[in-house]
């Protein structure tokens, strides 16, 4: 996945968004309903980014490292978007996910 995504403001005075991204199961995220999913494990939290980590019903695993957010948790991390007045903000995200023989 990548995708920019462009923050505008019509507005005179300067707006702060939060922008949180997380890591879930695709065919969560599709909404579909199925008796089994893969496990999602911990995340690795460092000090300039977050890693999750995916071991589909394949048993092929899968991570995405989120770098330099505003704020990491365990299951997501934020952006902070700052716009200035009549304005705009362009955030890039690179969501292409590394394959691993397994995760641990």
């Amino acid at each position: 996945m990548l995708e920019r995504i462009t923050f505008t403001n019509y507005f005179a005075r300067e707006i702060a968004l939060p922008v949180r991204v997380d890591f879930r199961d695709m065919f969560a995220v599709r909404g579909a309903t199925r008796s089994h999913r893969g496990r999602a494990h911990d995340a690795l939290i460092g000090e300039a980014s977050v890693t999750f980590r995916y071991e589909g019903l394949d048993n092929v695993g899968r991570q995405s490292v989120i770098a330099e957010p505003d704020q990491v948790h365990s299951s997501y991390a934020e952006f902070r978007i700052v716009v200035p007045s009549r304005d705009r903000r362009i955030l890039h995200l690179d969501g292409r996910s590394r394959r691993r023989d397994s995760v641990q």
